[in-house]
């Protein structure tokens, strides 16, 4: 969906109007709700679901690397450990 919406943005696809099961026709999907109910511009409909997705990507890059960080913190402290246990026998 991240890139669907980029696309979108920059005008090479249409925002996905109507339903999944109903198809285009199919005025109760969430952009016809957010277009129609709530009087959403088609712009702020794309800036807004850009916007979600640019987050969205942030949040899983974050989490990667901090779980990235967490266990080369991980792999140096137990490197360490296996030294300093060595060196102590000794």
């Amino acid at each position: 969906m991240f890139w669907q919406w980029r696309r979108i943005d920059q005008g090479r696809e249409f925002i996905p109007w109507g339903t999944f099961w109903g198809g285009r026709g199919d005025m109760g999907g969430d952009m016809d709700q957010l277009s129609q109910l709530f009087s959403w511009s088609d712009n702020t409909i794309i800036i807004t679901y850009r916007t979600l997705g640019d987050i969205c990507l942030w949040i899983i890059i974050g989490v990667y690397l901090s779980f990235t960080w967490q266990q080369k913190a991980n792999v140096w402290l137990t490197i360490k450990n296996l030294f300093n246990n060595r060196s102590s026998n000794y």
